[in-house]
């Protein structure tokens, strides 16, 4: 719930976004549709602007007005801008009925939005080590700690569990590997190597200057360029042994690398992420896309950039202790993760 009297939402989280914001009611103007009501601040008791004295003044610009402005563009294209507020943010809890946050929650009350948002959402929830993401103005409710474990997508759950603080589910079986120190606030670790069917590349040191970041808000998965055309050299070396046919071009949709499927055929490959001191382990089934006709692989190119997407992240239990530097991560069946 947001603000007061307010309907429920439903947030993208996004790991590698700073600023939550709200699509408001002046974004009719900008031809934005969902299946929420737009959010009216006049509606609401605890809602203000962002006053020129609040610390996280400093991270905006503010025009002629007084008023702050935010501006945020996605990798994907989409973009939303509009006036930086302050609200009470609820959320539902097992332990109670809502947990609040009252009065002092920056986001961004965004009044024009452009792209192609689903209608079904109302919003961004930022959660990565920016002072301005959720996570960073959580402070001791938090306990700088926050865990999901996103179910597999053939599941008939489809939702998960955001924990945090004392309510994250932690084990003695959980990897952990340290966060790459970076000039950003994204959650980046150390990715030494790959392995395509327990086949070692051996890609040079240096291939992933900048890491691998770790994003639940991007649906695949994004290799430096280098490194995606060995896997992709690996994987055709694999898939032609059993004769099998590449669709040309493959698609953008589902993986640049696609084969038909022939009936009977399930000699699909694992891949293996050598993070630093752990290995982080993709079966089958969250490497490849499966339809009745074709397969693909649910990674791209992309030149100096490394980002492990959601697809690859199913029945994986991950717990990013932001007050330790590091994530933690194991196998676990994600759609019995009840509260």
């Amino acid at each position: 719930m947001l603000a007061t009297k307010f309907p429920s939402l439903l947030l993208i989280l996004l790991q590698l976004s700073l600023l939550r914001y709200r699509h408001s009611l002046t974004s009719a103007s900008a031809g934005f549709n969902q299946d929420y009501p737009l959010f009216d601040p006049r509606n609401s008791t605890s809602y203000r602007k962002l006053p020129h004295n609040h610390p996280s003044a400093r991270f905006f610009r503010h025009f002629g007005n007084g008023d702050f402005l935010f501006y945020l563009l996605y990798g994907s294209g989409e973009s939303a801008s509009g006036i930086v507020s302050i609200e009470t943010f609820s959320f539902p809890s097992h332990g109670k009925a809502y947990e609040r946050i009252e009065g002092v929650v920056v986001f961004g009350c965004a009044n024009n939005q452009v792209g192609q948002f689903r209608r079904s959402v109302t919003g961004i929830m930022g959660m990565n080590r920016s002072p301005l993401s959720l996570i960073g103005q959580m402070g001791s409710k938090s306990a700088q700690r926050f865990s999901y474990c996103l179910p597999p997508v053939d599941s008939r759950i489809n939702t998960t569990i955001l924990r945090f603080g004392n309510d994250v589910k932690s084990s003695r079986a959980l990897r952990e590997t340290s966060f790459l120190k970076y000039n950003d606030y994204n959650y980046r670790v150390d990715l030494l190597d790959i392995s395509v069917g327990g086949r070692r590349l051996n890609l040079p040191n240096g291939t992933f200057p900048s890491g691998c970041m770790l994003d639940m808000g991007c649906s695949g998965s994004y290799l430096e360029t280098h490194a995606y055309n060995e896997v992709v050299r690996v994987l055709m070396q694999h898939f032609s042994r059993f004769n099998l046919s590449r669709i040309a071009g493959g698609s953008s949709s589902q993986g640049q690398l696609c084969y038909w499927l022939r009936r009977g055929f399930s000699s699909f490959p694992n891949m293996t992420f050598h993070f630093k001191g752990a290995n982080f382990e993709i079966g089958p089934k969250s490497l490849f896309q499966v339809r009745s006709d074709r397969f693909c692989v649910t990674m791209f190119g992309k030149d100096n950039m490394t980002i492990l997407g959601a697809f690859q992240q199913q029945n994986v239990r991950f717990v990013y202790d932001i007050g330790n530097q590091k994530v933690l991560f194991g196998k676990e069946d994600c759609s019995r993760d009840t509260a």
